[in-house]
């Protein structure tokens, strides 16, 4: 199943890149998008189911399709994956309700004992880590991929524009990774190339753009260190 995930993905991705450039995609690659439907459809099916019966057939599903998963992994209601086959996850790990985890371009890895809190987000085009112990509380989201500002004779780039000459210059995408026990407190938001220190925290509300030392606490937006926990 996760080699069916991985053809499938490559497929999208250059069928994305010719929609892009403004080309046609290749009539070929249409019975892998039926094939993707079918098994978006599973998803959709299995995703809703509430209870004990609901994590048991979403923790059998996705055991196919991950790249690694550990015991005791929850993956709760309305939860959504967008490349599952680029996931690998530890121990006893949650993903509570209506999360997602968006990371069609690169990868995610999750240690163990972490939570996923309900109604967060991590995405982007290059790779996020969450370290064992780490956690993320309700509504925060994490960017691996974003954009520069341009210069006003420029355009602001969204996925819908046709490339553009400067696009690299645009875009900023860069890895995040939150150390052993980082944790981020409700509805913060965390920019690309961000490194959360060990023990690190990010109290609610707040924007993390620079990297964290290890046991501080930050907070505001942008987020600034307040304290250094004891």
């Amino acid at each position: 199943m996760k080699n069916i995930y991985k053809y499938i993905s490559r497929i999208e991705i250059k069928s994305y890149q010719y929609f892009k450039d403004g080309k046609s995609i290749p009539i070929s690659y249409y019975p892998f998008f039926f094939i993707k439907g079918l098994l978006n459809l599973i998803e959709s099916l299995i995703r809703n189911i509430s209870g004990p019966f609901g994590l048991i057939i979403r923790r059998f599903y996705y055991r196919l399709v991950f790249k690694k998963i550990g015991k005791d992994v929850l993956i709760d209601i309305g939860v959504v994956f967008s490349a599952p086959q680029n996931i690998a996850c530890g121990n006893r790990v949650w993903f509570d309700t209506y999360s997602i985890i968006n990371c069609p371009m690169s990868d995610v890895s999750i240690g163990n004992e972490v939570h996923i809190g309900p109604y967060c987000y991590l995405g982007g085009k290059k790779k996020i880590t969450l370290k064992n112990f780490t956690a993320l509380t309700t509504g925060s989201k994490i960017f691996s991929g974003s954009t520069n500002i341009p210069l006003k004779k420029n355009l602001i780039l969204n996925p819908m524009i046709i490339k553009q000459p400067y696009e690299n210059h645009c875009l900023n995408d860069a890895e995040v990774l939150l150390e052993e026990n980082a944790v981020v407190l409700a509805n913060c938001t965390i920019a690309p190339g961000v490194v959360m220190g060990k023990g690190s925290m990010l109290l609610p509300n707040s924007f993390l753009n620079k990297s964290t030392e290890n046991y501080s606490i930050h907070v505001g937006v942008p987020a600034k260190p307040i304290a250094t926990r004891l």
